[in-house]
């Protein structure tokens, strides 16, 4: 490998005085508030965060798409840089394959150049100093979640919170951060209404389904989030 860069995204949180004492690239990840999209590493405080979660916010975090992808390591490639990317771990986030398209993109358009992304197991996360606690964390959320079951207004924003994430890809290209806004609430009271249908009246919703449901709609698949 000729001369090369080590590119990484925000998700490492380190310092921003490490990435530039070593001068690596990074790639700051997006979330969600309130309607408002902010950058990972120039957004909410963790104070201005968990204050905003305290009041009901839910935020939901969205990967890194193949354009951003390949606006970050186009021009490394165009300098004449091999180029080696370190990524979020592949099991809890679709980052690493957006990065994975555009390098093996730009490896065609670069031939001389090599582009390599890898991601960091989940072994090697720096969660596994809390092992502990995580384990109490989870037994509190198994708990919650059987209450969450319960509250139709809870389980409809997280539900909510996967199609929001899911149409990041979808909002970047096509919609303002407005118009996103105006939309999360359809998305909630639609699904809201959904769970109270199921639970006050099952057949009403079974037959509204076979009424208006399009009949050229595909079967539906689990998605990774």
């Amino acid at each position: 490998m000729s001369n090369f860069v080590i590119i990484t995204d925000s998700t490492t949180d380190l310092p921003k005085s490490y990435y530039k004492e070593k001068n690596v690239p990074v790639v700051s990840l997006s979330y969600m508030m309130d309607g408002v999209t902010y950058e990972d590493m120039n957004g909410l405080s963790g104070k201005e965060l968990f204050e905003k979660i305290r009041e009901g916010a839910m935020p939901t975090t969205s990967q890194i798409n193949p354009e951003q992808a390949r606006e970050a390591l186009e021009p490394f490639a165009k300098e004449g840089k091999d180029i080696i990317y370190i990524a979020f771990t592949s099991g809890l986030s679709g980052s690493y394959n957006s990065v994975r398209i555009a390098a093996d993109e730009l490896s065609e358009e670069y031939p001389d150049r090599k582009i390599v992304a890898v991601f960091r197991p989940n072994t090697y996360s720096r969660t596994k100093d809390f092992t502990k606690e995580f384990i109490d964390a989870f037994n509190e959320a198994s708990i919650a979640a059987d209450e969450m079951l319960e509250d139709d207004n809870l389980l409809a924003k997280a539900i909510a919170s996967v199609v929001r994430n899911q149409m990041e890809d979808f909002h970047y290209k096509y919609l303002s951060d407005e118009q996103m806004k105006e939309l999360n609430p359809i998305i909630r009271n639609s699904i809201y209404t959904a769970l109270q249908l199921v639970r006050e009246n099952p057949v009403f919703l079974y037959c509204y389904s076979k009424l208006y449901v399009p009949t050229y709609w595909e079967d539906c698949e689990r998605i990774q989030i």
